[in-house]
């Protein structure tokens, strides 16, 4: 998944919601209203498309079913059961998707139990050192498989190349290291995290919130200054949907050295202030059932070179 420059592990599933909708003074009330036992499934689709010289390519298309079920409900907050499963993979450079399929295929079905507070915020996953376990295996494997391919890639190449070439896998694996074996890492890239992220909180019909926020670095966790805006864009009386929106803009300078001390790779200064980073999300909430039904989520990054969009979008599936 870690592609070089500024490619983030952003994503979004949704997550069971219960909007507390009132018309007469056109507020909403984002609350986690779960049961033991309730459960639901979606289908989940994470994609890169780079725009160069006029053309687009897609160089990543990831489909997974999503199953979702709350296992414990106290006063304080929820325990959540979640599983990914029949993962296709798709990835356009040869050895990210070689890699990215094994990840797949040795992850998926074992499920992470996350812990929430009582408005649905993860704070926890409580089998993480199962988690630990399992994925060091995995990276194990993928440590062997890049330092073979090196091998193969670097045979005949002069020195330069090579080191060219050992950045890049050094990158790679560092990105994928991180992302597997940093609890803080795997909580806010789980494709449910952004969805809970305003819960208990009211919102008027149309109203523009903004903030100032510190967000982890998708590379190594440091803070970044981001700008949110936020809205509860429309509501359907007829059908019960709610619509909400949210975009947020990174600080470009801190994402790049955040970049840089992951990767060790230098960017020109003359290339660095075309970088940034933009993320659009959208999801629609049904109020009388509680349940989101779906949703979409892109994240927009630019270098000198070209513009990537990596999004992720879902839908409920009924059965």
């Amino acid at each position: 998944m870690f592609r070089i420059i500024l490619s983030v592990f952003i994503g979004i599933v949704a997550m069971p919601l219960f909007a507390q909708i009132n018309m007469q003074d056109s507020t909403a009330t984002l609350v986690a209203y779960w049961a033991k036992g309730d459960k639901l499934k979606y289908t989940a689709e994470s994609y890169t498309y780079e725009i160069q010289d006029n053309d687009t390519i897609c160089t990543k298309n990831c489909r997974e079913l999503v199953t979702i079920e709350v296992t414990d409900s106290t006063a304080d907050g929820y325990i959540l059961k979640y599983i990914s499963s029949d993962s296709e993979v798709y990835y356009r450079d040869s050895l990210s998707n070689e890699l990215q399929n094994w990840i797949a295929k040795k992850t998926e079905g074992i499920p992470l139990l996350l812990k929430t507070n009582e408005f649905g915020n993860i704070l926890d996953i409580v089998n993480w050192d199962e988690i630990y376990n399992t994925r060091s295996q995995v990276l194990d494997s993928i440590k062997t498989i890049t330092a073979e391919r090196l091998t193969k890639a670097t045979d005949g190449q002069s020195g330069e190349k090579i080191k060219q070439l050992q950045q890049v896998m050094a990158a790679m694996f560092n990105g994928i290291s991180n992302l597997l074996l940093n609890k803080n890492v795997a909580i806010n890239s789980m494709p449910i995290s952004r969805a809970l992220a305003f819960h208990g909180k009211r919102y008027e019909l149309y109203e523009l919130y903004e903030d100032n926020l510190k967000l982890p670095s998708p590379f190594d966790q440091t803070p970044i200054d981001v700008k949110s805006e936020f809205w509860f864009k429309e509501y359907d009386t007829t059908s019960s949907w709610a619509k909400f929106a949210q975009e947020m803009q990174y600080n470009s300078d801190q994402l790049v050295n955040s970049f840089l001390n992951v990767s060790k790779i230098q960017i020109p200064e003359t290339e660095r202030e075309h970088i940034f980073l933009y993320t659009y999300f959208t999801e629609y909430i049904h109020t009388n059932s509680g349940w989101v039904d779906d949703g979409l989520f892109n994240t927009v990054s630019a270098d000198a070179k070209k513009t990537k969009t990596n999004g992720w979008s879902f839908e409920i599936v009924t059965e």
